[in-house]
């Protein structure tokens, strides 16, 4: 095997021989060389579910999940009171024995994806509106051939969200490449460059549409279980806000990703006015959340009417796009339930602020001789502290008036008896 197979087989051959020699290991009670075994094995089986078929995937994935114990188990043998399993993890993921392995899986790994290229002959050349542009460039052709595989495993929906976004970003880590890989060849004309560029740029949009669009999903099955009434004081979970701002940078992204003569104009026409209608029906919901319900209704009704023509532009194709279908009918049904909702909630406002306007005060002590409901609600007895009361003040020509007038003589009422003196005054005359 060392010396008539190829890179790939002979790193299968070296992973499962790790494996047994880690199983010996385990039975001399050597933890240490145990787990340097077992955990080369694991990342030669890690990095091969990366290329080939999807059995080999599998398979290859299996062998990495039965290896994970054995590691757990030399792991737990190995640590201390100063060590925990995460620093023996690391000390093992940074020896220079795990990092020539890595090396040597990313050559295979490249390798194995070029050749499976020249097998397919897929990305020997692009077409792009028109134009055949030649792909002579080594690194961009890898750089495409990643994007395609990892394209292929975002469509494939395994694994959680968290694992989609990561596929996600990686994708576009590729397009970066594919990027720089154009503007760095100097063989390349100026020409192919611009539509080498728009080509990757097409790409790079219709993968963040789908990210996008994964992500609204999940918020919209939680906010079409709630009503319209208001959010409650301390509440974290998704909200018809998020939606709208979701909404709004796919319709900004399917407006980026062609002109007018594009083959598939029709598409995106469509896929505009979905988006655009689920924009607008997030955004009545975000009204009547804030008990503008009038407003809401409105905006219901546009949405509705969105709706239809995004339906309409969807069936005059000849193989519309099913989720987006699927989306708009969905949406229609709640868009019903939601009109009948705003409506009732604006006629229950309109009642309340009528009832509320027939009394100055819903407090008890202020009616005492007309029944209000709205004591049974509010339960006020009286306003504390009370109500301020607005007083004229004093005009500032009363304190100079008195330098016109001429007042009465009164000396008169004013004059007071003398007051008596003592037993002394006889004497003095006084």
């Amino acid at each position: 095997c060392e010396r008539s197979a190829e890179e790939k087989t002979k790193l299968e051959a070296q992973s499962y021989a790790a494996w047994l020699q880690g199983l010996v290991f385990v039975e001399e009670e050597n933890w240490k060389e145990a787990l340097q075994q077992f955990h080369g094995a694991k990342t030669v089986y890690e990095q091969l579910s990366k290329v080939g078929s999807k059995e080999h995937k599998t398979l290859c994935l299996e062998r990495a999940d039965e290896i994970e114990p054995n590691i757990r188990f030399c792991v737990y043998n190995l640590k201390d009171e100063h060590q925990d399993e995460s620093q023996i993890i690391d000390m093992l993921e940074q020896s220079e024995g795990n990092t020539l392995l890595m090396e040597k899986l990313s050559g295979v790994v490249s390798e194995t994806r070029l050749k499976k290229a020249d097998a397919t002959h897929a990305i020997e050349q692009i077409s792009w509106r028109g134009s055949v542009i030649p792909i002579k460039n080594e690194k961009l052709r890898l750089a495409l051939i990643t994007a395609e595989e990892l394209g292929k495993q975002t469509e494939s929906g395994d694994g959680d969200i968290a694992e989609q976004i990561a596929l996600y970003d990686k994708l576009s880590f590729q397009y970066s490449n594919a990027e720089d890989c154009v503007s760095k060849d100097p063989t390349i004309s100026d020409l192919d460059k611009t539509c080498l560029r728009n080509y990757i740029a097409y790409l790079r949009t219709k993968k963040r549409i789908e990210r996008t669009l994964m992500l609204a999903t999940k918020k919209q099955a939680s906010v079409d279980k709630q009503d319209l009434g208001p959010y409650p004081r301390k509440f974290h979970g998704d909200k018809a806000d998020d939606l709208v701002r979701l909404y709004e940078i796919l319709v900004q992204y399917v407006a980026q990703t062609g002109a007018d003569e594009d083959d598939d104009k029709n598409q995106r026409v469509a896929a505009h006015q979905t988006f655009k209608a689920h924009r607008a029906f997030y955004m009545a919901v975000v009204f009547a959340k804030s008990r503008k319900y009038a407003e809401s209704v409105v905006l219901f009704q546009y949405a509705n009417t969105l709706l239809s023509k995004a339906l309409q532009t969807h069936n005059s194709e000849a193989k519309p796009d099913t989720r987006l279908v699927s989306k708009i009918n969905h949406l229609q049904q709640l868009g019903e339930q939601h009109l009948c909702e705003a409506r009732a909630r604006r006629l229950l406002g309109n009642s309340n602020e009528q009832s509320d306007s027939n009394y100055s005060s819903a407090a008890l002590l202020e009616n005492l001789n007309v029944y209000d409901a709205s004591f049974l609600e509010k339960k006020t007895l009286m306003h504390f502290p009370p109500k301020q009361n607005v007083m004229g003040c004093k005009p500032i020509q009363f304190d100079i008036a008195s330098n016109d007038c001429k007042f009465p003589d009164l000396e008169d009422r004013t004059k007071t008896k003398a007051k008596q003196g003592g037993w002394l005054s006889y004497f003095m005359g006084s």
